[in-house]
């Protein structure tokens, strides 16, 4: 439609051919006609007075079916909560179809239910005005695979580059991927692009992956809340704070995305893990997971590609996959064929919860902190005089009794008996020691011949263990799910099975003795 108007047809618009486009195809006023020409050439990226056939259509894309089409409706008030910058799925049906009508176009209802359901990430049925022109850029715009099928780098005879399209850095990522089966493209479209990210945070510049970098990749470029994250660093990466074990990218880009994508898109959806075997996802929801939960990249696998994989996938053409062929799936374009039920990712006890394990970890990042703060000089170790400043001053262990007995007990989990102690043997020590010495108080208080808890009294037994960590008041929850499991068929949890818990789950995070 814009050919008629390149006059001297070297597929550049001078000016002048702009403006006859604009007015006769896209019907702009001629008292706006001086504004929308100057937000044209915001495209031409070589500043030579002309743009291309490229930078005029993403202009249109995204600049006149986007914040164009946009002011015009909001100044007069055809937005409901145009206040606050927002549209509703008809008001976007509304916005799409008045600027497609320009070109002759139409998108239908159920197309515009699609698109919306993919952009409206919180599912509240709102987005943004800026949501809205992301959606143009890479759907229709100079990010979109739609774009890159037109463009030729340089035509035969152009040797000296006057109609080479310029292209930006997301287009020439892209255009490098073109050539390849949908299959491959999906994976790299996503580990290309996590792996300039990932790099960022490899702070020491070794190219592997520390403990705090792995973390840190987790929590800010995957956004894990504090549950999700300890749960995943204490069951697959068995690095905690004080681990000196490191992964190169190969290795943490096939966990991570195995995990993410298997387990934690899965839990976010409200899915339980005991129902995934029976779980069968439509082209919808397949869609969906690759691009409401991959915002952490710019650009994301078209909808053309993740509908070609998803009917291959579709063996039955039943229109549904199972989460055996999706897992599959992700663990071998993703995972690059990892198993994540080999014992060398898992550490977990039978009926273990996720929860469970994030709650364990979590008392042990506390803990940490607490270390870190009576480590002066960050040194590793707690010497004698500072191990003592945290038993008075956190446990309000006073005496010089309850101090000697606190030393001779510790002192003997000291293997170089140097009177330092790292942070695996602290945290060991005084998990078991504040748990024992809060049940002796609890039975102190109770009828001769009492030998077991109910569910309250195991809260009330960990809560007073463990009441300078901010975790527990948090949990109790997971507390009752803990004392569910540890009881197993019986009504109560003797104290041999609360202390068992306390040193061989809580103390030890699940190791074998």
């Amino acid at each position: 439609m814009l050919i008629p108007y390149d006059k001297d047809q070297n597929e550049e618009f001078s000016k002048v051919e702009i403006e006859a486009a604009l007015v006769g195809l896209l019907g702009e006023h001629e008292n706006e006609l001086r504004y929308v020409t100057q937000n044209v050439f915001r495209y031409d990226r070589n500043n030579d007075g002309e743009v291309t056939y490229h930078e005029l259509t993403n202009f249109c894309t995204e600049q006149h079916f986007g914040e164009m089409a946009i002011q015009r409706r909001h100044r007069k008030g055809l937005y409901s909560q145009g206040s606050k910058r927002i549209m509703s799925q008809e008001e976007f049906g509304t916005t799409i179809n008045a600027a497609l009508a320009f070109i002759k176009m139409t998108a239908t209802e159920d197309l515009i239910a699609s698109w919306f359901k993919v952009i409206d990430l919180d599912a509240d049925g709102w987005i943004s005005y800026e949501v809205y022109f992301q959606f143009l850029k890479y759907y229709f715009g100079g990010a979109s695979i739609a774009a890159l099928d037109t463009i030729n780098v340089r035509p035969k005879g152009d040797k000296d580059g006057k109609n080479t399209a310029v292209l930006s850095e997301d287009q020439k990522f892209m255009l490098a991927l073109k050539d390849l089966n949908p299959f491959e493209r999906f994976s790299r479209i996503i580990i290309d692009q996590l792996k300039a990210i990932f790099f960022k945070y490899d702070y020491n510049k070794n190219l592997v992956f520390e403990a705090d970098e792995v973390r840190d990749i987790l929590e800010k470029v995957f956004e894990l809340d504090g549950s999700e994250l300890s749960y995943i660093m204490m069951k697959y990466f068995s690095l905690d704070a004080s681990s000196s074990g490191s992964l190169t990218f190969e290795e943490l880009i096939s966990l991570i995305l195995s995990i993410y994508f298997v387990e934690i898109v899965f839990k976010r959806r409200g899915t339980s893990a005991s129902k995934l075997s029976e779980l069968k996802l439509s082209f919808e929801d397949f869609s969906s997971i690759f691009t409401e939960h991959c915002f952490f990249i710019k650009l994301k696998p078209s909808q053309e590609d993740l509908r070609y994989i998803f009917d291959e996938l579709d063996t039955d053409h039943d229109g549904f996959i199972t989460f055996k062929q999706y897992s599959d799936f992700v663990r071998k374009y993703l995972g690059n064929g990892l198993d994540l039920s080999s014992s060398k990712y898992k550490c977990e006890l039978d009926g273990v919860s996720a929860e469970e394990y994030a709650f364990v970890q979590a008392i042990w990042d506390e803990l940490k902190v607490y270390f870190d703060k009576y480590d002066v000089g960050l040194k590793g170790h707690l010497a004698e005089n500072e191990l003592k400043n945290f038993l008075v001053e956190v446990l309000q262990e006073t005496t010089e009794r309850e101090l000697n007995y606190v030393f001779w007990n510790l002192f003997r989990v000291d293997s170089d008996s140097n009177k330092e102690v790292d942070f695996n043997e602290f945290a060991s020590f005084i998990l078991s020691h504040a748990g024992e010495i809060s049940l002796q108080r609890f039975h102190r208080q109770q009828p001769k011949g009492k030998v077991s808890l109910d569910g309250a009294e195991f809260y009330l037994c960990l809560s007073n263990a463990y009441s300078f960590l901010s975790t527990m008041p948090k949990e109790k929850d997971t507390v009752a799910t803990i004392f569910n499991r540890v009881r197993g068929e019986q009504p109560l949890v003797s104290y041999a099975g609360f202390l068992n818990w306390i040193h061989h789950a809580l103390a030890a995070k699940y190791k074998k003795q």
